[in-house]
């Protein structure tokens, strides 16, 4: 569940919600927009650092935090397509995107 009003609950975990005060939320969600509008890099050299700043803004775990050795959530991890051929998630975890 992602709820962003004031008094936010950003994210559940393990049953556990990050609450932030709405300033709070609005200074991180200024700082992500600020930092990524002013980014011009391809896709290969921003994707697992915005995927992480995403995570930190919605005050959700990283993929390290819960699965340090990456056996079911990481990044770069060949999977199958929709149309049955080979080809790369940029963010894996088992069971869930598709």
């Amino acid at each position: 569940m992602i709820r962003i009003d004031s008094g936010v609950s950003v994210g559940l975990y393990s049953g556990h919600s990050v609450t932030l005060a709405k300033r709070e939320k609005d200074m991180i969600s200024s700082a992500f927009i600020r930092k990524w509008k002013a980014a011009n890099l391809k896709e290969h050299s921003a994707a697992q650092e915005h995927f992480l700043d995403l995570y930190r803004l919605l005050g959700e775990p990283t993929l390290a935090e819960v699965d340090p050795e990456g056996k079911w959530y990481c990044f770069e991890r060949g999977a199958s397509t929709l149309t049955g051929n080979n080809g790369w998630a940029d963010v894996w975890k088992r069971g869930h995107f598709g």
